[in-house]
């Protein structure tokens, strides 16, 4: 799965609550677009983290933002395909978003189906 290099679209997620802003909640916080679809602060929140779209979406349409963990089915080096989890991650080698999944098997690897389940900030469990 590949997704544009440079999104301008994200969430910020709230280290105190544990939640992601909403729109007002932004607003009243002072973080704000700048020009350039970059987030802005008017002031320095240190407990702040940013996840950014990746481009795609699953199968239901749900965008997938950096972070969120997804169910898929991973067609093996046999033709048949089995169901592993897998998480959105931003390549510093290769400048773009891949879904990283553990496989035990080699080569090349054709994705279908993939369901977002939530995100490593607001669902941890998911990923044991």
């Amino acid at each position: 799965m590949k997704a544009s290099h440079f999104p301008r679209e994200y969430k910020i997620f709230n280290l105190e609550t544990g939640k992601f802003f909403t729109d007002n909640e932004l607003a009243q916080n002072k973080l704000t677009v700048s020009y350039d679809g970059l987030p802005f602060w008017n002031a320095n929140p240190s407990n702040v983290i940013v996840v950014w779209y990746s481009g795609q979406k699953d199968i239901k349409g749900t965008k997938l933002y950096e972070g969120d963990i997804v169910k898929m089915n991973v067609k093996n080096e046999f033709g048949s395909y089995q169901e592993r989890l897998g998480i959105m991650r931003w390549s510093e080698q290769s400048h773009q978003f891949i879904l990283g999944f553990v496989a035990d098997f080699k080569g090349v690897f054709e994705v279908i189906n993939v369901e977002k389940l939530g995100h490593e900030l607001t669902h941890p469990d998911l990923l044991s």
